[in-house]
Order: structure tokens, then C-alpha cells, then sequence
């Protein structure tokens, strides 16, 4: 297995995503908006991802050969010392897209992540 990309533990929950831009854009929407109270905006892409999704595409971008999952496997080091398994989230944002008339530019982590990685390669 020298070489090979092996991933443990369970790799199929959802997890949310936000370019720092677009964090940043966010912020910027609130502070111009006005008067908005202690109101709580959750502020995300709005399209969450399977993890062994962002795996596999992050592998084939960077040309790499195809991940290996095994849930067998050991996990990342906060699953070592004892973490808990990450649970699927998918994190509505629809109160800062209608009350702030925020948008994220990057309507994915993969638009944001090509974006990065075609800057640095």
C-alpha cells in the first residue's frame, strides 16, 4: 500500500464548505445592511459534499491515483485520540441570501478549490 492513498474511517457524511472570500463578502453584507439585531446568519456554499467526494475529485485534480476508503482503516488522529465520527450536516443559508442579499461567488468548494489549485500549479 506504499504510495496509495488510503483514507479510514466513514468518508460518506456531508460536510459545508466556504471560500474565505466569500466568508469575508458575508461579513461585509451584515456590517452594510443595516441595524440587524443579534440575528444569526449561517453562512455557507450551500452545497455541502460527501467527503469521499472531495476525496476522489481532489485526487484526480492533482493527478493522483484513485483514493482507497476503508472504514477498517485507522482514522486521522483526532479519531485516534478518541474523537467522535463527524455527523452529516447540511447548514441552510437561506436567511443570508434573502435578508442580506448576500451571494457567495463560489457556488461550490470544487469552483473554489480549481480556483486555488490552478493558481498554484
Amino acid at each position: 500500500m506504499r504510495g496509495e492513498l488510503v483514507f479510514g474511517g466513514r468518508t460518506d457524511h456531508l460536510i459545508n464548505y466556504l471560500h474565505r472570500d466569500d466568508a469575508a463578502n458575508a461579513i461585509l453584507a451584515a456590517c452594510l445592511s443595516g441595524p440587524i439585531g443579534a440575528r444569526i446568519y449561517n453562512i455557507t456554499d450551500g452545497h455541502p459534499v460527501r467527503k469521499d467526494e472531495l476525496i476522489q475529485w481532489t485526487a484526480k485534480k492533482l493527478g493522483k491515483g484513485e483514493p482507497i476508503f476503508d472504514i477498517n482503516a485507522p482514522a486521522g488522529p483526532r479519531m485516534q485520540r478518541g474523537g467522535r465520527t463527524q455527523p452529516s450536516r447540511f447548514i441552510e443559508n437561506g436567511r443570508a441570501l434573502s435578508e442580506l442579499g448576500w451571494r457567495p461567488r463560489f457556488s461550490s468548494i470544487f469552483e473554489g478549490l480549481s480556483e486555488i489549485m490552478d493558481t498554484l500549479v
